[in-house]
């Protein structure tokens, strides 16, 4: 089974049967049809359950084993003179769906930073902690790197480098982000190329010389983030490796950690999530990577939104409260385009989620209106 859904001349979406899953069809109940002067017609359901389909916009593509839809209204343009049935917009009152998974192979370096305004508020108030072990670091011989987030910043006066012997510190300077080991000197880990670091807090040195480092200097991870992904827009990047040395570290590196998020905005210009239940320790993601370099797996087992707002094909959208278990696996982290191998690839899968007051489109006066659209921008 195969149809394409059109949504007006931007574009369409083409739904079809998951792969080696049986499509179980549609369920419906509550269908009724309202007719209006201008040649619309809204549809009405009270409730409508799609099994096992696959829906592809773009490069993307989208597997759920069910969707189950209540209280949706449509509106679509009649066909004529030409024209073919046309959607003009959405409510639906609460969406729910299970066993949601989408990947996309091929992702170029700087590709996932689209054009826009990003707004990355809910980093302003993480908690929470980074740990990483790497076997036979350059500067020292197993290294466990130690990270705690406050506040949504990183303070490397608290960063913690054990090893044999004495431990190392962490800083960052005007040059870029460094370890002073003991008996070996400062090594950089990634170096600077841009004269404004947005969020950066460089060290300060002091004694009778200046020559003695004072504070570590530390780092805002909203600032950072917004300011790398405006700088990959514009093909600015901030900085580099240092070296092979650094990108071959990824390949000996155990990462674990756990991060509160704060509540606020995250998004990309008209697509938003506003994030909220920090309070009661919702958005909390859980990061691991038995080897950095293949594979970083993100878990957010309880996320929680109030509001969210969309652009689709033209039309503006959003929702109210989200709710869902979601995952994420980033591969190929440590790939370069000239090396062979599998490509960067992401997949995200849900197991649950539960969307409340769906709007999209130009849906008729009498349609439900949901409270949180548009409203998250």
């Amino acid at each position: 089974m195969n149809i394409t859904l059109t949504l007006g001349s931007l574009g369409g979406l083409r739904l079809g049967a998951a792969d080696n899953l049986q499509p179980n069809g549609l369920e419906v109940s509550g269908l009724s049809l309202e007719p209006a002067a201008d040649g619309r017609l809204q549809l009405r359901l009270e409730r409508l359950a799609v099994r096992n389909l696959r829906l592809k916009a773009g490069p993307w593509c989208l597997d759920f084993s069910q969707a189950t839809l209540t209280g949706v209204a449509a509106t679509v343009s009649l066909p004529g003179e030409g024209r073919a049935l046309e959607l003009l917009g959405l409510a639906v009152d609460e969406v729910q769906l299970l066993g949601v998974r989408t990947a996309r192979a091929d992702v170029l370096p700087g590709e996932a930073a689209a054009p826009g305004p990003w707004r990355l508020e809910a980093l302003s108030g993480t908690e929470g902690s980074l740990r990483a072990f790497i076997t036979d670091a350059a500067w020292i011989v197993d290294a466990d790197v130690q990270v705690p987030v406050r506040q949504g910043r990183l303070d490397f006066n608290r960063v913690v480098v054990e090893h044999i012997g004495p431990n190392s510190s962490m800083g960052i300077s005007r040059g870029g982000l460094y370890v002073d080991a003991p008996n070996m000197g400062r090594n950089y880990l990634f170096l600077f190329t841009a004269a404004n670091v947005p969020g950066a807090a460089w060290e300060q040195r002091g004694g009778l010389r200046g020559l003695r480092v004072t504070d570590r200097g530390s780092l805002d991870l909203r600032a950072f983030a917004e300011g790398v992904l405006a700088g990959s827009n514009q093909q600015q990047p901030l900085g580099k490796p240092a070296g092979r040395h650094v990108e071959d570290t990824l390949d000996r590196t155990r990462l674990s950690g756990e991060l509160q998020l704060g509540d606020g905005v995250l998004g990309l210009g008209p697509q938003q999530l506003r994030l909220d239940g920090q309070a009661a320790g919702r958005n909390r993601v859980k990061l691991s990577a038995a080897v950095l370099s293949h594979q970083l797996v993100l878990r957010i087992a309880e996320f929680s939104a109030r509001e969210t707002a969309f652009e689709l094909f033209g039309q503006s959208g959003g929702s109210a409260a989200v709710e869902a278990d979601l995952t994420l696996h980033a591969n190929g982290l440590g790939q370069t385009p000239k090396e062979k191998g599998p490509a960067p690839a992401l997949a995200v899968s849900i197991g649950a989620m539960r969307l409340k007051q769906l709007r999209w489109g130009h849906p008729m006066p009498q349609a439900p209106a949901g409270p949180g659209s548009g409203s998250g921008r």
